[in-house]
């Protein structure tokens, strides 16, 4: 009769066999049952001690293959899930210290808050506005359907141009993608000095905005309502003219360089971080 041990090694080498090569099941089956009924002696502590060593060398493996891959999985959804989809330019604000002390702020234009939440969480004071009075109901009700940290008082139906805020009362505004619904330049003019009037002195202003910036086929059409290359029809500013006019006849100071982004030769979205006098 053999010994435990010995038998334990043979089974240890015939499940490699019947595991590991599978170029001809059948036989490997016929080897494993035939070691079986030559040693009935330790038969059945070997066949636990096998399958006790398999599954935990098995396990030890996955756990040393998988392990780092799981812990970079979760604190990669964490942070996405703290981001939230708020605009990648105001993150890169975030990153440079643009919100290391506590601010109010306002999204103007805030839709359904995207860029909201993740300042309420920081410890913000944000307020939203938007001329659209269903959006601004699907807000308040996500608010509290989310347990949003965003205060529901804080959001409400308003417009550009006519702000429901005192003068100076926000350090920092956000316009993100909404300027370019200007119906002419007088109405682009009227919004964008209303975002200012609502400036804290030395507070800054985000603004996103369709121009014409990089598209050679925008040139010479500029401060017009236009239909693009996409389909969508918006005011296109030119940078260069609101630098001379508004810009400097508000006394603001450009604070980071400007960003364009060219969508495919289609369209233009312009980035301006701004500061009050």
């Amino acid at each position: 009769m053999a010994s435990p041990d010995g038998v334990y090694v043979s089974f240890v080498c015939a499940f490699k066999v019947l595991v590991v090569n599978k170029a001809n099941p059948s036989m490997n089956v016929l080897i494993f049952i035939g070691i079986i009924f030559n040693y009935s002696g330790g038969v059945v502590a070997s066949i636990i001690r096998i399958n006790i060593d398999f599954i935990i060398g098995n396990l030890l493996v996955f756990y040393k293959t998988n392990s780092r891959k799981l812990k970079v999985m979760k604190k990669v959804l964490e942070l996405k899930q703290q981001l939230g989809k708020t605009d990648m330019y105001l993150i890169d604000l975030l990153q440079k210290g643009y919100f290391d002390t506590s601010l109010k702020i306002l999204d103007a234009g805030c839709g359904m808050g995207r860029n909201m939440e993740l300042f309420s969480q920081l410890g913000h004071e944000i307020h939203g506005i938007d001329q659209n009075e269903q959006v601004i109901k699907r807000l308040k009700l996500k608010i509290k359907e989310t347990n949003s940290s965003i205060n529901p008082m804080n959001v409400g139906v308003g417009e550009m141009g006519d702000l429901p805020f005192d003068d100076g009362e926000f350090d920092f505004v956000i316009c993100n993608a909404v300027l370019h619904f200007a119906k002419d330049v007088n109405h682009f003019e009227t919004m964008f000095t209303d975002l200012v009037r609502v400036l804290k002195s030395k507070g800054v202003l985000f603004l996103r905005f369709v121009s014409s910036h990089t598209i050679e086929n925008l040139a010479d059409k500029f401060n017009t309502t236009l239909l693009l290359a996409d389909e969508s029809t918006r005011f296109v500013v030119d940078k260069y003219w609101l630098e001379n006019t508004l810009i400097s006849k508000l006394n603001l100071t450009n604070l980071e360089a400007y960003k364009t982004v060219n969508i495919d030769g289609k369209r233009s979205m312009t980035t301006l971080v701004l500061r009050a006098k």
